[in-house]
């Protein structure tokens, strides 16, 4: 049985000059655990715009829930 991971907290890009990398420490905290085998989700909340839709994807590129991150369509 896998442990059930859930990381409450901030989705976000940082900037770097290398380029924008997915952020933020639950979510960073999540697709690690993921990655050691937990079933692991992210709630948070997301503009509705690219950027937001970028993250949706990474996570689920990553093999995290998403079912826990809302949408704002008025912060795109």
């Amino acid at each position: 049985m896998k442990p059930k991971v859930i990381g409450i907290g901030e989705l976000l890009w940082d900037h770097l000059p290398t380029g924008p990398r997915m952020g933020g420490a639950p979510a960073n905290f999540t697709c690690h655990t993921r990655a050691l085998g937990a079933q692991s989700t992210v709630i948070s909340r997301v503009g509705t715009g690219e950027w937001g839709d970028a993250l949706l994807a990474r996570l689920s590129e990553l093999g995290v829930g998403t079912e826990g991150v809302s949408r704002d369509p008025e912060h795109p």
